[in-house]
């Protein structure tokens, strides 16, 4: 067979497939067909990658794999009678337990992903403008997350960045069971309710702390209407990344911010994806209420939608396996 046929074909080492793209390294294909050796032994990857396009850097951070449950539950409804009386109380010994979480959380399952490497940071838009030559975002600042893009943009902007790195594995969107991984902090994970904790003004710009001064008052009191001249009078917006405290992975803005874009199709959890699915957000945003960042919060909307709520965190496969 001759190198050409090698160039895009898929070898497995150790259980992994392997993408090849751009010219082939014969060095590479020996050590992982005949040593036995993964592409992030071969390579000699770290835990942390750094990446520049156009003299603008980014940094992807290594997850190792494993086993975790997904997703989260309020618990089952137990019911107590006595001889006069009836009372309802909610188990909370169910597995992911979260007495805010929401239907479409549901069931808890257990997932298993192999190693792949994800973005410190939301992509900038700096990255964008050095990779696109535009910068569509609203609340404009080089170090502040784009946004503003669509589902599809997205994907143009991740062709893009590839063909700076023919030689390497490809960038892509992480998958929905990728992003709450990264966002629990994988195998380091302290099981918390937010990504880095349980308290969310450490680790996430939200509609109470995002504007000029801290909103009071309930997190969701009924009156959207109000709570939006609220934030619009406070000037609630995105930040520069990195401006909270990182998860347990190193990673930041993973709550709040802006929703970030996954590659998967939505669906209940135990179903297949109609054709036609939304595409799955996840995170909540800097006008979210706090329900609505935590980890396990699911939520979607058409590939072609974009606004200022909306943008988009790397992933870097270096193990194509799990990607759908």
């Amino acid at each position: 067979m001759s190198v050409g046929e090698f160039v895009g074909r898929r070898w497995r080492g150790r259980g992994k497939v392997v993408v090849l793209r751009g010219v082939l390294n014969i060095q590479i294909l020996i050590n992982i067909i005949l040593f036995n050796m993964t592409i992030k032994e071969v390579l000699e990857l770290g835990d942390e990658e750094t990446f520049t396009v156009q003299d603008v850097s980014f940094k992807m951070i290594l997850v190792e794999g494993g086993n975790f449950y997904m997703g989260a539950e309020r618990g089952k409804r137990i019911i107590e009678k006595g001889l006069n009386w009836t009372k309802i109380r909610i188990d909370p010994t169910v597995q992911n337990y979260d007495e805010e979480a929401d239907d479409n959380e549901s069931p808890v399952h257990l997932e298993h992903l192999n190693d792949y490497y994800i973005g410190e940071t939301q992509v900038t838009q700096e990255l964008w403008q050095a990779v696109m030559g535009n910068n569509p975002s609203h609340f404009k600042g080089a170090d502040r997350p784009v946004e503003n893009v669509s589902w599809d943009e997205c994907q143009e902007f991740i062709t893009k960045l590839n063909s700076f790195f023919p030689d390497k594995p490809f960038f892509c969107l992480p998958t929905e069971a990728e992003w709450e991984y990264a966002a629990r902090g994988g195998v380091k994970s302290q099981y918390l309710k937010y990504a880095g904790s349980n308290n969310i003004d450490e680790v996430a710009w939200y509609w109470r702390n995002s504007g000029d001064s801290y909103l009071s008052g309930p997190d969701m009191d009924g009156n959207a209407e109000k709570n939006r001249q609220d934030m619009e009078k406070n000037h609630c917006c995105t930040h520069p990344v990195k401006g909270k405290r990182p998860n347990e992975l190193g990673l930041y803005d993973m709550c709040g911010n802006v929703m970030e874009w996954c590659q998967s199709k939505f669906s209940d959890y135990g179903s297949n994806p109609d054709k036609n699915a939304d595409r799955v957000l996840r995170g909540g945003c800097c006008t979210s209420y706090s329900i609505y960042c935590r980890i396990t919060q699911r939520n979607c909307t058409f590939a072609q939608y974009k606004g200022p709520d909306c943008g988009f965190r790397l992933v870097w496969h270096i193990d194509t396996s799990a990607f759908h």
